[in-house]
């Protein structure tokens, strides 16, 4: 955008143009004084971010890349039969220590987080040993 309403202009037209072209950006003349083409310049601005953002979102949500690190934990949880080995926890830890092993897996392994294949299984297999184990004391 570039004010219309200054005596003296810092940019003139034809270079504001080319530079707002060559990055991909519409061009606006405008002027806080009177208003004009302010609120134009303001909607389309909004509706840019509205569809990066939509973009952004559906490309995420789209996306079912996951790392090796994520893949691995869903499989070791997977295979685990006993709730402190699932939490990788003595039988003796307190209750302290149950709950952080369990927040820090649970982390690695929420479905909104991970999209690894058995993700959201493990997830709950993690919640129901953190259950069990703290029903127990």
């Amino acid at each position: 955008a570039n004010k219309t309403d200054l005596s003296h202009r810092l940019i003139d037209e034809a270079e504001g143009k080319l530079w707002a072209e060559s990055r991909g950006f519409i061009y606006y003349e405008t002027s806080a004084l009177t208003n004009e083409n302010v609120i134009d310049m303001f909607e389309h601005l909004f509706n840019r971010v509205l569809t990066v953002q939509t973009n952004n979102e559906s490309a995420r949500l789209s996306n079912n890349e996951y790392t090796h690190e994520q893949a691995s934990i869903v499989q070791h949880i997977r295979k685990c039969y006993n709730n402190y080995e699932i939490l990788g926890i003595k039988n003796n830890s307190s209750r302290d220590e149950v709950i952080k092993s369990y927040k820090q897996l649970a982390v690695l392994l929420h479905p909104d987080k991970n999209s690894a294949p058995g993700s959201e299984e493990a997830f709950k297999k993690l919640c129901r040993a953190k259950d069990e184990i703290l029903n127990e004391r």
